[in-house]
């Protein structure tokens, strides 16, 4: 995906994969340039695309799948962020659709609990369990099993469940009073273009400021912002908001202004 997630790009690389990227557009993704193209893996994000925050549609989807089965290629599905979400009815996984062995599912609780945790997991077809029963030995992890069995017994007592609505109560009203607050104190100079779901949203802001001098005014003022397109007098960005106090937004975005036009 382009733009897409970059580290995940990096791996690979390592790995010597031929790289072909695919612009998402403003219908998301195009399943028509695929077809187009060679590619025998396709790692994407369609739950929650990363920067942009667009969810891919049930009709793409099923098309998706078509394209890898007909192609025998493979689908990885990054579900990043795709539980917390603040409207709409629940979207199944591309995993969950598949009935045919095509995709990789990988998934965290780096958002919906702590990063530091540091436990993701990962489904995958059974055709791939005799590949991945030889080589899984040859690598370690770091997270340790007493976290694991916590983990393990916190989502089988229900508690998992419990803190994803409260979390999602929380997330929600800071989303809500961030946009709000984007429309009252900017106007037309800067537009919410996605805030559906995850842990931040992307903008487009219309100023004459350079976008490298927009980045060093936002370090300085300790905001952390990615910068994902750049256009004469147009900046488009990703902003995460999860660390904000709801009682700081106001200033919070007060703040953000003068790093976005002055």
């Amino acid at each position: 995906e382009k733009p897409g997630f970059k580290k995940a790009e990096f791996v690979f690389e390592d790995y010597m994969f031929n790289i072909r990227h695919i612009e998402i557009t403003d219908d998301g993704f195009p399943i028509n340039e695929l077809r187009k193209s060679d590619a025998e893996v396709i790692y994407i994000s369609p739950s929650h695309q990363y920067p942009l925050g667009t969810i891919m549609p049930v009709n793409k989807r099923m098309e998706l799948l078509d394209w890898a089965y007909k192609k025998n290629a493979l689908i990885i599905e990054d579900d990043y962020d795709s539980l917390i979400r603040y409207g709409g009815a629940p979207i199944p996984s591309l995993q969950g659709l598949d009935k045919n062995d095509c995709v990789v599912y990988l998934g965290s609780f780096s958002k919906m609990l702590l990063p530091s945790l540091r436990i993701s997991f990962m489904v995958i077809p059974k055709k791939l369990l005799p590949k991945y029963n030889e080589i899984k030995d040859r690598y370690t992890q770091s997270t340790s099993k007493i976290d694991q069995l916590v983990l393990a017994n916190f989502m089988k007592d229900g508690y998992m469940v419990k803190h994803l609505r409260k979390i999602k109560r929380i997330y929600k009203k800071k989303n809500s009073y961030l946009t709000s607050n984007f429309r009252n104190l900017f106007g037309d100079r800067a537009e919410v273009i996605s805030s559906d779901s995850g842990l931040h949203i992307v903008c487009e802001a219309n100023t004459k400021k350079d976008a490298q001098q927009i980045i060093k005014d936002a370090q300085n003022s300790r905001i952390l912002i990615n910068i994902i397109r750049i256009k004469k007098n147009k900046v488009m960005f990703s902003l995460n908001y999860s660390g904000v106090d709801l009682n700081k937004i106001h200033e919070f975005t007060i703040l953000l202004g003068k790093v976005l036009f002055e």
